[in-house]
């Protein structure tokens, strides 16, 4: 009879684990980065009926 590699089981059960640990924080950072870029492009995005500020010090006009 074969005997299991326990090096290998224990290695994949840290795997597993690692997985289950990181997949959950990278969505949900992915989710606060979504809802951060998307607050973004609203902020950024001029409204009706008023001209855009200049948001660079270049963009200003000379004295």
């Amino acid at each position: 009879m074969e005997s299991i590699n326990l090096g290998a089981v224990l290695f994949g059960i840290l795997l597993l684990l690692w997985l289950a640990y990181a997949l959950p924080r990278t969505a949900s950072r992915r989710d606060v980065m979504g809802r951060a870029r998307a607050a973004d492009d609203a902020e950024m995005t001029p409204r009706r009926g008023t001209s855009p500020r200049p948001s660079t010090p270049a963009a200003l006009p000379p004295r």
